[in-house]
């Protein structure tokens, strides 16, 4: 994201700081830039000062996006004795007219579906 913001805010990447805090769980939901990011960019760069964006859990939900919305079957042959013998993942993801970062969003969705076993 700090490369596309650099980019949109027409800044060099090395004038860019971001600070992120952990998501975990998006599965790519929060790879695409959102609007108030920018925003923030331009009071920085208006200010000259460092600009803190904190979103509540509503807030988060309702200004960022999880438009994926995907169809997951997952069949896990296993042996008697509780060894996996086969897995077999399918996945139908719905992107629309647009693809956003829907090849990010199938790419871990298969990834991360088999290491825990």
């Amino acid at each position: 994201k700090r490369y596309w913001l650099a980019k949109t805010l027409g800044l060099p990447i090395t004038k860019v700081r971001t600070h992120n805090v952990y998501v975990g769980g998006a599965f790519g939901g929060k790879v695409v830039m959102f609007p108030y990011e920018v925003v923030a960019g331009f009071l920085s760069m208006k200010t000259g000062r460092p600009v803190k964006l904190v979103l509540s859990r509503h807030e988060v939900f309702s200004a960022t996006c999880s438009d994926h919305r995907i169809t997951i079957e997952v069949k896990t042959g296993v042996k008697r004795d509780g060894t996996i013998m086969a897995h077999e993942v399918k996945m139908l993801n719905d992107c629309g007219a647009f693809r956003g970062s829907s090849p990010v969003v199938m790419f871990l969705g298969y990834s991360y579906s088999t290491p825990i076993y």
